[in-house]
């Protein structure tokens, strides 16, 4: 473990594990001892293993590294796939997901002619004109061949 996961993973033994108290484990010697997990920068303890890490998904993609175990491609941070096309984690699949559906709900309003699109160019951002409903309102709204409105 690093030492920010060495953190992270003392921070979720002090609030979740059972066996601790004041730093000591009271599962060893009736809690005298210290509580090794939290002096080690590798994974002793099996309770910490089993019970606590799989609280923090994260740490435990980042500690344990199960097979599907995938880095996201916009932050890069760990995490667990359900499935084998998983890309983002769940903080960035939200907002990968917003943006998608507003490109796709442009596309289909410029397809239905009810909006112009005029591209500007050197990196700023295009202009979006409303059209008047009365010329359009015989439109079809189905999507094009190749689901683009030039297309």
């Amino acid at each position: 473990m690093t030492p920010q996961q060495r953190r992270l993973a003392n921070a979720l033994i002090r609030k979740t594990c059972c066996n601790y108290d004041n730093g000591n484990c009271i599962a060893l010697d009736d809690g005298k001892c210290v509580c090794p997990q939290s002096i080690s920068y590798s994974v002793l303890c099996k309770w910490f293993r089993n019970a606590i890490l799989p609280a923090d998904k994260t740490l435990y993609a980042e500690v344990i590294q199960p097979q599907d175990v995938k880095r996201c491609t916009v932050c890069g941070k760990a995490f667990i796939s359900s499935s084998n096309n998983a890309k983002y984690c769940e903080v960035c699949a939200k907002t990968v997901l917003r943006k998608q559906k507003a490109v796709n709900t442009l596309r289909e309003l410029q397809y239905a002619e009810l909006i112009d699109i005029k591209k500007q160019g050197c990196g700023k951002p295009n202009r979006i004109y409303p059209k008047f409903y009365e010329a359009v309102l015989s439109s079809n709204f189905l999507k094009s061949d190749y689901g683009t409105p030039e297309g």
